[in-house]
């Protein structure tokens, strides 16, 4: 067999076709492999999953429903810290819950996110959200500020520690926002 009836039968495969094409002209161009059908079904597929996947795992997040970012708290007080499980169709086992307050009065030097420093620990236990109005799960925790805390501005944060799926699988998350202590 010569070398063009080898080129030739491969040409007559519209597998084969596509791939030939495709090394004989040179580069793919973005628009030449989104003109082909497969191609089109692959890139949309991916992206819908990735999409999927992000919103799944954004729906299992927590969140702090009070205080509200900014709030001032005093010193040696007590207040109360609501922390908000949206509802989710898959199954979540809570683990654990731990609150910390973390001083940060110095302008010029930023609180350390809550993954690297927690602060002084106000809370740690189970975490049991219930179902109240408007369909929300949320527990609320009444925590002391500690009496010796400096005062100015101060980082409240949640690390939430639950297993998701049937699996399952570990997910440790962490929320903050900033408060004020006078």
């Amino acid at each position: 067999m010569s070398y063009y009836v080898y080129w030739a039968s491969l040409l007559r495969r519209p597998a084969k076709r596509m791939a030939i094409y495709t090394l004989l002209s040179g580069p793919v161009s973005p628009h030449r492999l989104c003109s082909h059908p497969f191609a089109m079904t692959l890139i949309f597929g991916t992206l819908f999953i990735s999409l999927l996947l992000a919103v799944t795992v954004h729906a299992q997040s927590s969140f702090i429903g009070y205080p509200v970012g900014g709030s001032k708290v005093t010193s040696g007080k007590k207040f109360t810290v609501q922390v908000v499980r949206p509802n989710s169709i898959e199954g979540s086992t809570e683990v654990g819950l731990a609150i910390a307050l973390l001083s940060c009065p110095d302008p010029a030097f930023p609180c350390a996110p809550p993954s690297a420093q927690l602060g002084s620990i106000l809370y740690t236990g189970p975490f049991n959200p219930q179902l109240h109005e408007f369909g929300r799960f949320y527990e609320n925790f009444t925590v002391t500020v500690p009496g010796g805390m400096a005062k100015g501005t101060a980082q409240l944060s949640t690390s939430r520690f639950h297993l998701i799926g049937a699996g399952p699988s570990p997910i440790l998350e962490f929320n903050n926002l900033t408060l004020t202590v006078v």
